[in-house]
This record gives structure tokens, sequence and C-alpha cells, in this order.
């Protein structure tokens, strides 16, 4: 049943080599039961997804975050399309984030922002499973530390005074933490090491 697709899936998950393939021909059979049987009990539920995104993510995968975007888009629009299937959620989006804050040569800075958008479009429109909070902006916040040219530090910047706008407006789950001003010394330091700033 779910449960133990779930568990090998979370296995490949977690282990040191890149696994993201297997475990998408696992979750790929989870699927095809489901639609075989029409039984819930087959029915890939929100541990399923963020397993399977979590296995194309972690280890360095060179083409992880280009497909956990993929299937996260895809998700997205199979709920969109039907209520029934699986909804995606903040921890969802947040992985995926993550896979492209690291990935500064890849446009990771502007894929990261483009998913922070979205979650932000989605939430205002009345979706409350995704509502950034911390953790996402913090995410945002390091790839464009690791980001390539100047805009992106301006970028660290304004993200950084939003979320200190969102939280004296009440948005208490967003509020700047160590991190978030640790990630933002270390654009200062990266940009101005690049001359990009006045000494």
């Amino acid at each position: 049943d779910r449960v133990s697709f779930n568990t090998v899936i979370s296995a490949f998950a977690r282990s040191s080599q890149n696994q993201g393939q297997n475990a998408e021909r696992l979750f790929k059979e989870l699927v095809d039961l489901f639609e075989a049987s029409s039984e819930e009990r087959f029915r890939p539920d929100i541990v399923s997804y963020t397993s399977l995104l979590n296995a194309w993510t972690r280890n360095g995968n060179p083409t992880g975050a280009k497909r956990a975007e993929e299937i996260l888009l895809q998700m997205q629009k199979d709920y969109k399309e039907d209520a029934s299937n699986t909804k995606p959620n903040t921890v969802c989006f947040n992985t995926v984030i993550r896979a492209w804050a690291i990935r500064p040569n890849e446009g990771g800075s502007k894929r990261a922002e483009m998913l922070l958008r979205l979650m932000e479009d989605m939430f205002i429109a009345g979706n409350d499973d995704v509502q950034p909070d911390t953790r996402t902006y913090n995410i945002v916040l390091h790839a464009f530390a690791n980001g390539q040219d100047e805009e992106d530090f301006v970028k660290a910047q304004l993200l950084l005074e939003h979320m200190h706008e969102e939280h004296r407006n009440g948005n208490a789950i967003v509020k700047p933490d160590t991190v978030s001003y640790n990630t933002m010394v270390m654009a200062i330091t990266k940009h101005c090491g690049r001359g990009s700033l006045e000494a």
C-alpha cells in the first residue's frame, strides 16, 4: 500500500547517492496502482510527493532542481484539475526553492524568486497551504546572496525589507531571524568583495 511505497521512497531520499530516478520509478508504480484500482490506499499523498522531491533535490543531483520543479508544477496543475489530488504545500515549495538556491550558475536565483512569487500569488488568491514563511524567504535570500550580479544583491535587500514590513503588518510567520541577518551579511561580504559596493 501507499505507506510501504512511501517508506522506500523516503529511504531513497535519505540515500547518500543521487536516487531521484529510482524514487520516481517507484512513485510511478504507486500512481499506476492507484489508476488501475482506484483504491485510496494507493493514492499518492503529501508524504509521497515530499519524499520524491527530496530524492531529486538532495546530494547535488545536477538535474534535480529542474526535475523537482517540473514535478511540483505538475502536482499543482493536477490539483487544480481535480481537488481530490494531493495539494502542494509550503514544504513542497521550500524543497524545490532550496534546490535552486544553491545553483547560482544555472539561474537559480531567478527560479527561486519565480517560485516565491507563485506562492505569494496563490496565497493571496486564498490558498493558505502555500503561505511563504520565514524559511521560504530565508532560502530565497540565500539564492540572492549566491547570485552572480548586482541585481541579486539589491533584491536581497528588498526581500529583507519586505519581511520586516510583513511582520510589522502582523504576519508573524515571516519574522526575520538570525538566519535572515546572517544571510544578508554573507551577501554584503560577497558583493563587497567583488567591488560592487563602495568601501
